[in-house]
């Protein structure tokens, strides 16, 4: 995660609709941090009219710094909220993409879940629904989403590398017909090259989706080849090792995952 200190932190509420009151308290209680331009703040009550919302939310997903999660029943029940938004969520907060904070609103077993190794707000852990105050509640929960953002802020921003450099140092070998198949593959495979994904991914692996004529029009197979063969002519290795980054998440054994290895080692990708 690279964040310039000047820059607003995008924070991504994962809720269940039944808790839309409380989602919106907790909104009001961040509205200091948006004031500030410390924070941006989006959930998918902010989808317009004729938006794709599906697209929308996972381009929404994949750009936050900052995720949280608003723990209750009904967000454990819901399908959407926790075998899409949480598992997207958990695999940015493991490679290091996001930070995923839960927020507890309602008593819930949720000790056992994917997320249930991470510090979760506010003090405790203790229900915002259970406190006498739910604003001293909201108020410990924005505190601790204060100081998760700042610590964003502390991290050293990684120096820019220019293309020239990838080029005629770091890169000792091109990409065969073959490397680029597998990764024309598996990007088809993995689910990335589907319509709803396609933005998202451009955002994640660094390059203007403006500049991609074949981003909307072009089946899974097609925007896959195209993308491959665009980031290939370009000689953006940079952008192609992280569709390698993107890929491992998914094919993490197997035939697939040494072949992802070995085009990693070409494009000098650690």
């Amino acid at each position: 995660m690279s964040i310039l200190p000047t820059e607003p932190i995008e924070v991504f509420f994962s809720y269940a609709h039944k808790d839309e009151e409380l989602k919106n308290e907790l909104v009001k209680h961040l509205s200091i941090l948006k004031r500030q331009s410390v924070i941006t703040a989006w959930h998918d009550r902010e989808i317009t009219a004729g938006t794709e919302w599906a697209g929308e939310i996972d381009t929404h997903l994949n750009a936050a710094d900052v995720i949280l999660l608003l723990i209750s029943s009904d967000f454990l029940a819901s399908d959407y909220c926790y075998d899409i938004e949480l598992i997207q969520a958990m695999e940015r907060h493991a490679t290091g993409e996001a930070c995923v904070i839960p927020v507890i609103l309602r008593e819930v077993d949720w000790r056992g879940a994917v997320f249930g190794k991470l510090q979760a707000l506010p003090k405790n852990a203790d229900p915002v629904a259970n406190w006498v105050n739910r604003d001293q509640a909201f108020a410990d929960v924005a505190r601790g989403i204060r100081k998760a953002v700042e610590e964003l802020k502390q991290q050293p921003t990684p120096q820019a590398i220019s293309q020239l450099s990838f080029s005629s140092i770091e890169i000792e070998q091109e990409l065969n017909d073959s490397d680029r198949e597998v990764l024309t593959e598996l990007l088809i495979y993995s689910g990335r090259a589907e319509y709803s994904s396609r933005k998202a991914l451009c955002i994640r692996i660094g390059i203007e989706s403006n500049q991609l004529g074949f981003l909307r029009q072009s089946t899974d197979a097609d925007f896959a080849l195209e993308l491959i063969d665009y980031l290939h002519t370009t000689d953006d290795r940079q952008a192609l090792g992280k569709i390698c980054k993107e890929l491992e998440v998914v094919f993490k054994r197997g035939k697939h995952a040494a072949k992802l290895e070995s085009i990693k080692s070409k494009l000098n990708c650690k």
